[in-house]
């Protein structure tokens, strides 16, 4: 979905400035700020939850690696908590902001703003859940 995302993205950039900036058009399209916005919006956060899935988010590994084995799994598994509480904290605040930006339009575009909003609490709820998964896997880990 991100790779489409960023064709997408690309695509509608072209577009642009073949419109605006190629003599014989010169025409500027006031939908393609708003959905530029859209697609970079989502392209981001679907990224994020990419990383999350892969275990590829930005982290620091050098004192996780110097470690006994048992204390880098107990950290991971306090890290994963901490960031578990962060994703829904996120999720559940950022669902006014997306209802509010419902009523908001972009200029040129028929839909409402909402939807590049909708992409936090959308995608942080998926990450909330890839990381419950991780916490039951290193309770698993730990316990065995």
């Amino acid at each position: 979905m991100g790779g489409w995302a960023l064709f997408a993205l690309c695509a509608v950039m072209m577009v642009e400035v073949v419109l605006r900036y190629v003599p014989w058009f010169n025409l500027a399209q006031d939908w393609v700020p708003g959905i530029l916005i859209l697609l970079d919006t989502w392209l981001i956060f679907l990224a994020s939850i990419a990383a999350m899935y892969r275990n590829k988010h930005l982290r620091i590994d050098f004192f996780v690696r110097k470690m006994p084995p048992r204390m880098a799994e107990w950290n991971t598994l306090v890290i994963d908590t901490i960031t578990l509480i962060l994703l829904l904290g996120m999720t559940y605040f950022s669902i006014p902001i997306f209802l509010s930006g419902l009523d908001l339009n972009y200029a040129g575009v028929p839909f409402p703003k909402g939807f590049s909003f909708f992409a936090l609490p959308f995608c942080a709820g998926l990450m909330s859940l890839m990381v419950v998964r991780r916490i039951v896997l290193s309770i698993k880990k730990l316990r065995g």
